[in-house]
């Protein structure tokens, strides 16, 4: 019989295969008797390919209303957003100009109802940075740090930061 030891002290013999993204690797193992077992391993992707019709990078005001329209034209949309879901005007105590609202509206409870609404259409968000785009050729590709989305548009709506004058009630 043989102790967990004697079973530790193995010659591995191996083969990788990479498969896509993918990789399969055939273990041939002999154990301390001589005797050989096969292995078979699949290790997934660790970065993967996903399609949608439209990818918008950037999940604030002018985003979100893009992935609205895009929503309700039943396209597959994805918006991604490196922070968070409403940009800027989420940090805005009051939003007074805003049609719709004659009582104004608190920035982020404004951005909530954006993101309610394009969820409401079928919109998947991600939240994540953007490494690289490639916009050359019928399908586009947004790569971020795990996955690679192909497209047939890529909407960019990265919005801005607010500049300051210097005035010394900004400091």
């Amino acid at each position: 019989y043989s102790t967990p030891a004697r079973r530790a002290v193995m010659r591995v013999l191996s083969q990788a295969r990479p498969q896509g993204n993918a990789m399969n690797i055939k273990i041939d193992a002999l154990n301390y008797y001589g005797a050989t077992k096969k292995y078979h391993l699949h290790f997934p992707a660790l970065r993967e390919d996903i399609e949608a019709d439209v990818v918008i990078i950037g999940g604030g005001a002018a985003g979100l209303t893009a992935a609205i329209y895009c929503g309700r034209a039943r396209l597959k949309t994805l918006v991604i957003e490196k922070a968070l879901v409403g940009g800027l005007a989420t940090y805005t105590n009051e939003i007074e100009n805003y049609p719709g609202f004659p009582e104004g509206s608190t920035g982020l409870g404004l951005m909530e109802l954006f993101h309610k609404q394009a969820k409401k259409f079928g919109v998947k968000f991600k939240l994540t940075d953007v490494r690289a785009v490639q916009l050359k050729g019928d399908k586009k590709v947004v790569e971020t740090f795990r996955t690679d989305y192909e497209c047939r548009s890529v909407i960019i709506a990265s919005g801005g930061k607010p500049r300051l004058t210097g005035a010394p009630v900004q400091i």
